[in-house]
């Protein structure tokens, strides 16, 4: 599989790259917190992002700061999650403007307080954060600009084409979604005849455990008696300890709304460990990985046997009763937007707002007719199947970019 990464043009060298130890406040003509905004001036859409401390909030309609730039997040639970953005946006208080001087590109600087791992210099305050002075002092490893472009070059290929490929599975999620809606919300799926179901006049009676009308001969029911398992991944605590090995180890923030995985960001556990989180959670193809922290809606369909990697005990793994329903149709059913409302409605948590399995066990279900429910799974198989495909190719990109990454910083590896 080609990258768009020319391997010919690299080389292993010995020595590192000609380099100069310098502060950020040195490499940076801008190096501050941005300002505060109200809440009430973030929008879903407008003219500028507007970035704080765990990254894109929203959009306003003001901005604080043009040109080319990293944003590094100074509070909040991705503390030291490092952007590059090139043109306006509005900084929030949580993050901070690292603007380069002339002299240092952008983008490389990006990539090389990325490599730094920020994080671990957060404060130990009762709201821990990254100091703006303290990190104005760190010193970093910078080549000339030419060797900066060509470096920030290749990183940003391999970026850019994961970019594209999110950006078509994100498609390819709301082609689902659109289906589904069109099956069982309009209840409009075709009929024996090819036609709408309920606009061609297809018979509709009530059912009292959905609360409305639905097609003659589907049923409503509880979500227990469709699945036929609920389980979840094992704490750290007292079991084993994260930050050793090379096996990825998933929580909530690793599943993304449009239903895939970033394997970008996982905490790291040995074989070991591996072995005793999977003694819990058991995952398998079929089985459907449910965020049950808030925000909710973030699921995937587990597709291919899981290897070298699974999940924490905030991620629930559920598994169906393929006796009543299959699995693509419960992912749909959990990834459609009125389940989402519900479940919101219905999280609870002083601290971590989310779903408790009581509560998911009670929520109804619709149930169709075993055909159609067979002739639906039919249909979004192929959408399913290339989603996963491109999904899979992006692991593999960002495995490269990361192997890339630290020998590119240190010099072994050399740009022509």
């Amino acid at each position: 599989m080609s990258h768009g990464f020319d391997f010919a043009n690299a080389k292993s060298v010995n020595g590192d790259l000609k380099k100069m130890e310098l502060a950020i406040s040195e490499i940076c003509e801008k190096f501050q917190s941005g300002k505060n905004i109200l809440a009430s001036n973030i929008f879903d859409d407008g003219m500028y992002p507007v970035f704080g401390g765990n990254g894109l909030r929203g959009y306003t309609n003001t901005f604080n700061q043009d040109g080319e730039y990293a944003i590094i997040g100074r509070q909040g639970v991705y503390c030291g999650n490092v952007k590059y953005h090139k043109g306006k946006a509005y900084l929030t208080e949580h993050a901070i403007i690292a603007l380069p001087k002339s002299t240092h590109n952008a983008l490389y600087l990006a990539y090389k307080l990325k490599f730094a791992n920020l994080a671990q210099y957060q404060g130990q305050s009762a709201q821990p954060g990254l100091s703006v002075s303290t990190l104005s002092k760190f010193k970093l490893d910078m080549p000339d600009y030419s060797s900066q472009k060509k470096i920030a070059d290749v990183l940003s290929c391999i970026d850019d084409k994961i970019a594209l490929n999110n950006k078509t599975n994100t498609e390819l999620e709301n082609m689902a979604k659109t289906i589904y809606d069109y099956w069982f919300t309009q209840f409009d799926y075709p009929d024996k005849n090819g036609h709408p179901y309920k606009t061609s006049g297809g018979q509709m009676v009530y059912n009292e455990t959905l609360k409305r009308e639905i097609p003659a001969g589907w049923e409503g029911f509880k979500l227990e008696k469709c699945l036929s398992r609920i389980a979840t991944g094992l704490n750290p605590r007292d079991n084993f300890v994260l930050g050793k090995g090379n096996m990825k180890y998933l929580t909530v923030k690793n599943l993304n709304t449009d239903g895939t995985i970033d394997f970008s960001n996982c905490d790291l556990i040995d074989e070991e460990a591996l072995k005793l989180v999977h003694a819990r959670s058991d995952i398998k193809i079929g089985d459907i990985l449910f965020a049950s922290i808030a925000p909710l809606g973030r699921c995937y369909l587990i597709q291919d046997t899981p290897k070298r990697w699974d999940i924490n005990e905030s991620v629930f793994s559920i598994r169906p009763n393929t006796d009543l329903i299959s699995s693509i149709y419960l992912y749909m059913f959990f990834m459609d937007e009125s389940f989402v409302k519900l479940a919101q409605l219905n999280s609870t948590g002083s601290i971590f707002k989310g779903i408790r399995i009581n509560y998911l066990y009670s929520i109804p279900i619709l149930v169709p007719e075993k055909q159609i429910m067979e002739k639906f799974s039919e249909t979004i198989t192929p959408i399913m199947n290339m989603k996963y495909r491109v999904e899979k190719e992006n692991k593999e990109l960002i495995e490269l970019r990361d192997y890339l990454l630290p020998l590119l910083m240190n010099g072994q590896i050399e740009v022509k």
